[in-house]
């Protein structure tokens, strides 16, 4: 069975809402993107993959 949670992860004072799925982070990568200063962070974080 998959457990799901959701939790908030800070970065540096900001907050990154995260899904935590079996124990395992799954971050909002468009806030991530954004945080890093990619432009177009929607549209950047379309191109990532789970690792």
């Amino acid at each position: 069975m998959t457990s799901l949670a959701l939790s908030t992860f800070d970065f540096h004072g900001n907050d990154i809402r995260t899904v935590i799925i079996d124990d395992q982070p799954w971050f909002a990568g468009p806030r991530v993107a954004e945080l890093l200063g990619h432009a177009q962070p929607a549209r950047r974080s379309s191109s990532m993959s789970a690792a």
